[in-house]
């Protein structure tokens, strides 16, 4: 049994070094609103109630303070299934809201992570289909590469594709038909508009 652990451990590290490696270097800052739902959640923290509450008031404000105007500076290693990406600004809500202006999120093994909080966002909301993806005829530079664009039929889903590069890179949306890496997305549905920028990719 021992042995078949090993081995298996072996090759799985041994398919990890193999994956081409990418690296993203960038800045992650985060503003919270002062919402009902967010102050709620703060009341209710362990040892909340066991504060003065003409403490509690200016306490939640210092913290939604540093909160709001917290910059990280990040380097991120990006694999296969590991892609980071450039929100322009996205909310979420679950209890607590946020505006992540110029976030930055942190794609792993299909499921989208906000590198700031380690809260999950449900990727969910890019909602596309691969298959209702054509070509428009129309390109851009994005890092340094011609980027094809792709669009769907009402314009809702926009994507654009740097076909010299792996098409591993991608910002977590489902692109199988088309071949090369995915730099910018731009979506718009029922629940919001996204909209995915990745900024910056040098191979190590």
């Amino acid at each position: 049994m021992h042995s078949l652990l090993l081995t298996a451990l072996l090759l799985t590290c041994g398919t990890l070094f193999a994956q081409p490696r990418y690296q993203c270097r960038y800045t992650d800052s985060l503003r919270l609103e002062k919402t009902p739902e967010l102050l709620r959640s703060i009341e209710e923290a362990p040892g909340m109630e066991n504060i003065p509450a003409a403490v509690r008031g200016p306490l939640v404000d210092r913290l939604l303070g540093k909160l709001r105007h917290r910059v990280f500076e990040i380097t991120a290693d990006v694999y296969a299934d590991s892609t980071v990406l450039e929100t322009a600004d996205i909310t979420e809500s679950g209890g607590i809201r946020m505006n992540v202006r110029n976030g930055r999120q942190v794609l792993r093994g299909g499921r989208l992570w906000n590198s700031a909080t380690g809260a999950v966002i449900d990727s969910s909301n890019y909602n596309i289909d691969p298959k209702r993806l054509k070509a428009t005829g129309r390109s851009k530079q994005l890092l340094g590469h011609r980027c094809r664009e792709f669009a769907n039929a009402d314009g809702s889903t926009v994507i654009w594709v740097a076909p010299g590069l792996p098409a591993g890179i991608t910002p977590g949306v489902p692109t199988s038909p088309v071949a090369g890496a995915v730099l910018e997305v731009f979506v718009q549905n029922e629940k919001n508009t996204t909209h995915t920028v990745i900024t910056d990719i040098r191979k190590l």
